[in-house]
This record gives C-alpha cells, structure tokens and sequence, in this order.
C-alpha cells in the first residue's frame, strides 16, 4: 500500500495496524522514502531464547548442546562448529549478563 508522510504522520495507528497484513510504502513527492513490514518473528525471538535460558537455570552445557547440534535440514554455520573445545567455565557470567540486561528477574 502506498501512502504519502502527510498521510502516515496524520493516521499513524491505522497504518500500524494494517501493516500485520501488508507492506505500507511511505512516499513523499510521489516517490518512496520509507517501508514498513511486519518482522519475522522466527529471527527475532532465538536472541530472547539465549537470554532465557540462561537466566533460567537450565544448565549452559544444555544450552550449548542444543545451539550446536544440527537440525535436519539445518546445517550447523561455522566452519569450525563442533572442532573448538571450550572451558567448563566459560559461562561463568551468564547470570551476570542477563541481569546486565534486563535487570533483576524474579
């Protein structure tokens, strides 16, 4: 949908809520300056995901296993995933860093 920045600045709640369904281009003198999509969620949540876990309890080595082992149809990236060796304690702050981020969790 094609709508220009008077428009968008006017009636910005109705744009955001249409943009669930469709890409909403924003033009200006006729041309497009600006494009708003819905995200992928998929992308977007494997970030908290990490976070999560770790603040959570479940053991990093399960964590770890989980990221690392590949999945059918999902090639592990890296070239060097699964040839590194890494210290039992290198998730030592772990909680430290959830905490950095979102503050003291209950």
């Amino acid at each position: 949908m094609l709508v220009t920045a008077a428009d968008f600045q006017a009636n910005v709640d109705k744009y955001l809520a249409m943009v669930s369904e469709q890409d909403i281009f924003i033009t200006m003198d006729g041309k497009p300056i600006a494009q708003m999509i819905q995200p992928k969620m998929e992308n977007t949540d494997s970030t908290g995901d990490i976070f999560a876990n770790a603040a959570s309890g479940i053991p990093a080595k399960a964590v770890r296993k989980e990221r690392t082992e590949s999945k059918p149809g999902k090639p592990l990236i890296g070239l060097a995933a699964g040839k590194l060796d890494f210290p039992d304690d290198i998730d030592f702050c772990n909680e430290e860093i959830a905490r950095l981020f979102y503050g003291d969790v209950k």
